[in-house]
Order: structure tokens, then sequence, then C-alpha cells
């Protein structure tokens, strides 16, 4: 049964008309995370998380993962699973901006984050992608573009030659600091937040990155 259970969320999903990103969305995890689950990657989403698709589903919760959520550490991220997001906003001040002849590129600064979370931007409130939307490919630091389909990470910016000079006078003042260490952000959704505060310290649930934006993946 729990190996067939990923089909069967497909299943159900598809029932109701529901797209990956609409059911994510019910339940606060990316339209990646969900769709690596679907496919057969059962580390892509956690007890609470499949608890939740049941209920929003209508599905009954199966005896498998009331025994997994009863056992020690069980839940997105208890592991301690790690991965990196960007910023998928065109000039998001955490953005290194570069001034090319017709158009403005980006370069998305990383940040950590417990793996299939929402996580909301800090610079611009968006919410941060984890997986390259062209091919699913796991972020890479430092590029401009997806090393293995070359869709980029943020979409370049078109911009009249007038603006295009003025940017390039500031384009110094644009870029953002230095990488350094990268962040961990909290996450947003509310069982990976509480074990967010904890990893941090029981910061505040209003440092956690605020509100999603409800910007779908």
């Amino acid at each position: 049964m729990r190996q067939e259970f990923p089909q069967l969320l497909r299943l159900a999903r598809r029932a109701r008309g529901w797209t990956l990103a609409v059911a994510a969305g019910r339940v606060g995890v990316t339209r990646s995370a969900l769709c690596r689950y679907e496919l057969g990657d059962e580390r892509a989403l956690g007890v609470e998380t499949l608890r939740r698709l049941c209920v929003a589903l209508e599905l009954p919760v199966p005896a498998w993962l009331d025994e997994e959520r009863s056992g020690p550490g069980t839940g997105e991220g208890a592991s301690g699973a790690e991965s990196l997001y960007w910023c998928p906003v065109p000039f998001c001040p955490r953005h290194r901006c570069h001034v090319l002849a017709d158009r403005v590129v980006f370069r998305p600064r990383a940040v950590r984050s417990l793996s299939g979370s929402e996580v909301v931007c800090r610079g611009c409130g968006a919410t941060l992608l984890e997986f390259c939307e062209g091919c699913d490919a796991a972020f890479r630091p430092g590029s401009v573009v997806c090393p293995r389909c070359g869709t980029p990470y943020v979409a370049p910016a078109v911009l009249p030659e007038d603006a295009l000079r003025a940017l390039s006078l500031r384009e110094s003042e644009m870029a953002a600091g230095e990488e350094g260490e990268v962040e961990f952000w909290p996450p947003t959704d509310a069982a990976a937040s509480a074990r967010a505060r904890d990893r941090l310290g029981g910061l505040a649930t209003a440092e956690e990155g605020g509100v999603v934006n409800g910007h779908a993946s």
C-alpha cells in the first residue's frame, strides 16, 4: 500500500481537477516537491504534509502513516534535509544584476531551508523556488541559468536603450554584497516553521519570513 500511495494521490488529485500547483498550495509545499513525491521520491514530502494531503483530497489516512507520525523525528525536515532556494523575481534587491547590450540578467543569491518547504523572500516577499522550472534540477548557486537545461533562474528584463544606459552606470550599486556563507531561512508552512524556530533558538514568528504571498511555484 505504501508503494502505491504516490500513484493514489496523483489519481485523487487529477479526479478533483487540481494541478500540481493547486494541490501543493493547499498543503503549503512547493509544486516540485509534490511532483517528486508523485513520481516515487518518498523523501520529498514528510508525514504531516501527507496527512494534510489526505484531508484535502478526502482520502482515508493509511495506517502506516499514523504509525510513522507516532514515531520519533517524523515529518518534513525531521532528518535535517535541506535544499538551496532562490528568488525568481527580476530586480529583487538580493540579486546581482548584470547589464548587457539589450537586457539585464540576474544572478540570484542562494539561501538554505528545509527541503520541500515554502520559503518567502526577505527582499521582495515572493515565494522562493527550490528547483529549476525548466527541468526540476536542483539550484546551482553562482549561475544565471540552469546548467542542465539553460533556463534562466530569473527572467531577463528587456529595457529601452536609455534605461539600460542609466542602469549600466549604477550596475555596481545594484550588485548584492558578497555571497559569503549561505543563510538559513525558516520555511513558512506551520509544521516546518516550528522546527525551524527550535533550530534558530526560538526566533519570533514575525522574523521567519513573513506571510506567503500566494505566488504559485
